[in-house]
């Protein structure tokens, strides 16, 4: 699969576009693209995806939910119910949807795992941490139904906990706290990369 692909919710993506462009400079063969709006996405766009990446590449070993929605810190009776409709959507349900769609193809490769990123409980149950909160501890929740789902199977459910990082959602939430103090996610990216393609 090359170049941006036609997909589901087709949208540009300056991220993955300068990522597609460092991966090149480096050699590698060109990555596909294929981004589109978790919030918006239907069970058939993430069937869709999947065809997608069986079509071009055969199948999957590796499925890695990054994805986070938050919108900052406030109290439940806050919350636009848009927004917090938008956090379950893009944080718990396109996980749900994705691995599933995925799934298939992950028991068909010899090494495969589906990561998931949670926080830590005690954020995940305090004030004022709204659908982020809600979204975490229902992830957790996930990760964990799955694990005993697939325990006898060829793929791995990996929880990770990523820790600090220094990045625009702990800004968004720790305003008062100075960036270099926190480590980079460069860091944090090096360990999980290896519990993932570990054998």
């Amino acid at each position: 699969m090359t170049g941006v692909q036609t997909c589901a919710l087709p949208i540009y993506n300056a991220g993955l576009e300068a990522l597609s462009d460092v991966i090149l400079a480096r050699g590698h063969r060109e990555p596909g693209i294929c981004a589109f709006d978790l919030a918006q996405a239907t069970p058939q766009m993430y069937g869709e995806l999947a065809e997608v990446i069986r079509d071009n590449y055969g199948g999957l070993n590796h499925l890695i939910h990054a994805a986070v929605e938050f919108n900052g810190l406030m109290p439940l009776d806050q919350i636009n119910p848009v927004d917090w409709g938008t956090g379950i959507q893009v944080n718990v349900v396109a996980v749900w949807a994705l691995s599933m769609a995925c799934l298939p193809m992950l028991r068909e490769a010899k090494s495969a795992s589906i990561t998931m990123f949670t926080d830590l409980e005690t954020r995940s149950n305090s004030a004022y941490w709204g659908v982020y909160g809600v979204s975490k501890a229902a992830l957790s929740s996930l990760a964990d139904i799955l694990t005993s789902e697939l325990e006898t199977g060829p793929v791995r459910v990996l929880k990770i906990n990523p820790g600090a990082m220094r990045t625009a959602l702990r800004a968004s939430a720790y305003l008062g706290e100075y960036p270099a103090d926190v480590p980079d996610p460069a860091e944090a990216a090096e360990d999980i990369v290896r519990r993932i393609l570990r054998d």
